[in-house]
């Protein structure tokens, strides 16, 4: 499991999903913007 952690300062890889509108983000893309953002991973389910 270890193997898929990032370490701190290590770029995170692109990725894309779709946000709560169903519209799709794509990491490097927002990066290309220059806009603010924070990624929050929660491990596990509701």
């Amino acid at each position: 499991m270890k193997e898929n952690i990032p370490d701190i300062d290590q770029k995170a890889p692109d990725f894309q999903v779709l946000n709560s509108k169903g519209e799709e983000f794509r990491l490097e893309e927002t990066l290309k913007q220059k806009k603010s953002l924070l990624l929050i991973f929660y491990r596990g389910h509701w």
